[in-house]
């Protein structure tokens, strides 16, 4: 299961419609791609992509045909447990500042870049280097946010676009958008108000919503195999 640099892990219990978008975002000047993949994308068990919910990954600088033939290393990607990618969702994820670590035999690089328990609802479109767990991510926002935390609801129709990491703590948050309608010309603005208790409410809905629509995206979709483990 390999599209270019990209080899698709996807753990038993994990639903992922065949029909759904998985790919490297690359520039035209890459190297042809090598032999073998040197870039794992692990789907872990629980989660459900929709048929036609994107998925785009953006890959670090570092991470070249050359680097990973010498070294022998290979960057692993790790999407956690449970997460909803419904139908016409847009995710991409920018991995050129996210964090990275060893595995305890010094080969691989891995990177848990989603946590668990995150809706990425329809038409979505969300870019962020690092998405925390138990996030709901209503239709039609527009986000691209270095860090997204836990907890937190944005709201239909939202836009949020180059926030200043460290000026904003999306932990626990709702954002939310307040139009003034008296004046000729529209005016939109952002608020933000606490989420109390954000992470276990998330969960609790995102768990319903899975158990609601897992059999029914198994049964009238096709399906991408399960693969048994991780490939060196």
């Amino acid at each position: 299961m390999s599209s270019s640099f990209l080899e698709i892990i996807i753990e038993p219990n994990a639903i992922v419609a065949l029909s759904s978008q998985l790919h490297l975002e690359t520039s035209g000047e890459s190297a042809s791609p090598p032999s073998s993949p040197n870039i794992k994308l692990v789907i872990a068990g629980g989660n459900l992509l929709h048929p036609h919910s994107r998925l785009s990954i953006i890959p670090p600088p570092h991470v070249t045909q050359n680097e990973t033939e010498s070294q022998g290393e290979s960057l692993v990607i790790r999407i956690g447990e449970n997460n909803v990618f419904e139908e016409e969702c847009d995710v991409i994820l920018d991995l050129r500042q996210a964090g990275k670590k060893k595995s305890k035999e010094d080969v691989e690089t891995i990177v848990n870049i989603i946590g668990s328990y995150n809706q990425f609802a329809p038409r979505c479109h969300v870019r962020s280097n690092r998405i925390g767990s138990a996030n709901i991510f209503q239709s039609m926002c527009n986000l691209e946010i270095p860090y997204i935390k836990n907890g937190n609801i944005f709201g239909n129709m939202l836009q949020v676009i180059d926030v200043d990491e460290e000026g904003q703590s999306f932990q626990e948050k709702t954002l939310f958008i307040v139009s003034n309608n008296e004046k000729q010309i529209d005016s939109r603005q952002q608020l933000i108000r606490p989420h109390k208790h954000g992470m276990k409410k998330n969960m609790r809905e995102v768990g319903l919503l899975l158990g609601s629509t897992r059999k029914l995206v198994q049964k009238n979709h096709r399906i991408m195999a399960v693969t048994s483990e991780v490939s060196s």
